[in-house]
């Protein structure tokens, strides 16, 4: 700031006291600081202003020179302008700089300097004006950051989405922080679960031909201490602001001197709960970071965490892509030895797969049946039942269904068929296709329009039919039966006509039978079909389907019950099977991966309810890779088979065994009490393997390596209780095998890299 003197005419005649007064009560209370100094800088006078400013009283500062106040930093800049203003050169200057306030702290200032020498004398003297610009320094600076911070995040967007891999997305990331935002330099960091060495180095910049992690955060035994453990272990972030004058940061003024920095910031890479590890950047000044950019590096370090997270993802999907091809294959054996005819239908309604048996129903080749549309062997009356089945899937609403229909065959004749639908979904639960069951009930269509005909045909029918036929009073008594129901359920006619349909229902039925009769019999339902389970004489149990309807009087009274009743043992048997090959492994009968999954989730949800532990375990053969090369596959899978028994054994009933592939298999253990209940599961797992197992007339000894997780100390999440236990279960692998291991927190990060390697124990 400029002061301009201005002489006011009307105090030029005043009396020289006066005029002092006058310009002295003008100099102390300016609303900037103004000095008078010597030409070398020595005070001789200064105002309140200027004491306020700098914190000294007007005695101490007169003992003072500018160069005594002036920041080490901004001495000796002005020398060449101060000699141009005393040789005449120009009439004043003006700079910013940095003045030194009594309390140590920097205060910015913009100095104006003008020459002027005393009436009397001809003396000359410097009048110096003051003016304190900190705060605009301070916005200056602050906004920096911002752009600063602004074109690292970017520039990292631009390297999250354009790097082939994990390793070229760090290294990109950190370079941009370095080149593109200013910073000194950075570096990432993965947590490794290693207590001497828990950090490994992923990426840096900036360091020259220095790296990370050699500075003194070394304990004598070979630990490090450095911040960056901190961040990882407590997932908060940690800023130093003044490293070289804070006595906190001591030990780390050295290499701050060495590299040139004088602040840093460290932040958590955290992906699904889980701390991956820690980013850390440095700055050349002190207290460079405010709150507006932290908030930005923290959207940053959330960006990187979801970049690894990703890669990583992308190499569990593969793995998992390749057991959805052999749970296919098994699908496909089942599908071609199934007693009943069996399509895999798109969603737009082509044929994509038909198994043997419903070529031979509708006596086409394979090869005409595929790719063409199940509209066009379908008799026209019956168009659109399976088209509302895939619409109402596509939109969620429907899961299975069944029906019944008419195909028309090669030869133009018709066959009545009922059909079972079910939706395949992938992992995600997106529908991928629909599973028919269809299974040929021409013969009982033909029976019931039979039936229709006459009463003489009905009564024919009645008693040859394929089906079971029952007439029953409004008390559930029978009043009639045909031989097919008889043979169905095992009793002759006159056995079943001192019973009533209670009889052969299982208890948790009855009520519901006798709710569906009350509906007919007030006219809110025509016919009632389930499909239920009846007793038969034997005690064992029949799987029919009930199709009832009420026959009324002339008056419109109740008369009597009429049911057909179809046996379909085989259709549930083979709706059974393909339950029993979309969700257990075929080889042991354990649950398979999408099971095993469902089970744990279950177990979770429970847990959460209940406030239990649960335990996740991963159960890996050690060396089974030696026993397919040395004894060959089928040896292999007999042991897989006795390996699978020996873990069914090893648990409670309550708990889950599921095999996921290959020798690898997993157990949920619910509802537990502490963690030595899963550590004593796991001992008397092992102490079960130490019998040998007999497989060929051969002897074999074989151990597992067991990786164990806990909920909730260890994570809330499904997906992540599963990787921490398949990590432990590496873990074991790592020391020894023959052992059992506990998630610790930062495993993680050790295992990368030396997931391919793991199938070879």
């Amino acid at each position: 700031m400029a002061v301009t003197l201005v002489t006011d005419t009307s105090v030029a005649g005043r009396a020289p006291q006066e005029m002092e007064e006058y310009f002295r009560a003008t100099f102390e209370q300016a609303a900037v600081g103004i000095a008078h100094t010597t030409t070398d800088g020595r005070f001789l006078q200064v105002n309140g202003k200027l004491c306020g400013m700098l914190g000294y009283t007007s005695t101490e500062l007169l003992g003072l020179t500018t160069r005594d106040l002036t920041h080490p930093d901004d001495r000796d800049r002005q020398d060449a302008l101060r000699h141009e203003l005393l040789t005449g050169q120009r009439a004043f200057f003006a700079v910013e700089k940095r003045y030194l306030r009594k309390d140590g702290a920097a205060l910015w200032v913009n100095r104006t300097v003008t020459l002027a020498h005393r009436p009397a004398t001809g003396e000359p003297y410097l009048i110096q004006v003051i003016d304190d610009i900190s705060e605009r320094k301070r916005t200056e600076a602050q906004l920096e950051r911002m752009t600063r911070a602004r074109r690292v995040t970017a520039g990292c967007s631009r390297a999250l989405i354009h790097a082939a891999n994990e390793a070229e997305m760090l290294e990109s990331m950190c370079r941009i922080v370095v080149e593109s935002g200013g910073y000194k330099m950075a570096w990432v960091g993965f947590a490794t679960g290693d207590a001497m060495r828990p950090i490994s180095i992923a990426a840096h910049a900036g360091f020259g031909d220095d790296a990370p992690m050699t500075g003194p955060a070394w304990s004598a035994d070979g630990r490090y201490h450095g911040f960056i453990l901190e961040v990882i272990t407590t997932g908060e972030p940690h800023i130093a602001r003044d490293i070289l004058n804070n006595p906190k940061y001591l030990q780390r003024r050295a290499r701050a001197v060495q590299h040139g920095f004088q602040s840093s910031i460290a932040l958590a890479l955290k992906s699904e709960g889980e701390i991956l590890g820690a980013i850390a950047m440095y700055a050349r000044e002190a207290d460079a970071f405010d709150a507006e950019e932290i908030a930005l590096l923290i959207e940053l370090a959330a960006d990187i965490a979801y970049g690894v997270g990703n890669f990583r993802t992308r190499a569990a999907r593969q793995q998992a892509e390749q057991a959805a091809r052999e749970n296919e294959r098994r699908f496909t054996e089942f599908f071609e030895q199934a007693a009943v005819g069996m399509t895999r239908v798109s969603l737009d309604g082509a044929l994509v797969e038909v198994n043997q048996k419903f070529c031979d129903m509708l006596g086409y080749r394979r090869d005409e049946l595929i790719g063409r549309a199940v509209k066009d062997i379908t008799h026209p009356e019956d168009y659109g039942t399976g088209a509302q089945f895939r619409a109402k899937v596509s939109q969620g609403e429907m899961k299975a269904a069944s029906s019944e229909k008419r195909f028309i065959r090669k030869d133009g004749t018709e066959v009545w068929a009922r059909r079972s639908l079910a939706v395949a979904r992938d992992d995600a639960g997106n529908p991928q296709y629909v599973i028919s069951v269809v299974e040929d009930i021409s013969e009982r269509k033909r029976a019931e329009d039979a039936l229709r005909e006459s009463e003489e045909t009905l009564r024919a029918t009645f008693s040859q039919a394929g089906v079971g036929i029952i007439i029953t009073s409004p008390d559930r008594r029978y009043l009639q039966v045909n031989d097919k129901y008889c043979d169905m359920l095992g009793y002759t006619r006159e056995e079943l006509f001192r019973m009533s349909i209670a009889d052969v229902l299982p208890p948790e039925a009855v009520e519901n039978v006798q709710a569906n009769r009350n509906k007919l019999v007030r006219g809110e339902l025509q016919t009632v079909n389930h499909e239920r389970q009846l007793l038969r004489k034997d005690g064992s149990l029949i799987w029919v389907n009930h199709a009832t309807s009420l026959a009324r009087g002339p008056n419109g009274e109740p008369m009597h019950f009429i049911t057909v009743a179809e046996d379909i043992s085989v259709r549930k048997q083979a709706e059974e099977q393909l339950t029993q090959l979309a969700h257990y492994d075929v080889l042991t009968s354990l649950p398979n991966r999408m099971l095993f999954y469902d089970r744990l989730k279950h177990a979770l949800a429970e847990a959460r309810r209940n406030q239990w532990v649960v335990g996740v375990m991963f159960v890996d053969l050690d060396r089974f890779k030696n026993i397919n090369d040395t004894l060959g596959h089928a040896a292999g899978d007999g042991l897989l088979q006795q390996v699978a028994e020996r873990l069914r054994q090893s648990v409670r009933a309550s708990d889950t065994v599921g095999r996921l592939g290959g020798d690898e298999f997993a157990i949920v253990l619910s509802n537990l009490a502490t963690i030595r209940d899963a550590e004593a599961a796991a001992q008397k797992i092992m102490a079960s393997f130490s019998d040998p197992f007999r497989v060929d007339q051969a002897e074999l000894f074989v151990t597992v390596s067991i990786g164990i997780t806990l909920y909730p100390e260890d994570s809330a999440e499904l997906d992540a209780l599963i990787r921490n236990a398949d990590i432990a279960m590496y873990r074991a692998k790592e020391k020894g095998r023959n052992t059992y291991e506990f998630h610790a927190t930062g495993m993680y990060a050790s295992t990368t890299g030396a997931a391919d390697s793991r199938r070879a124990g």
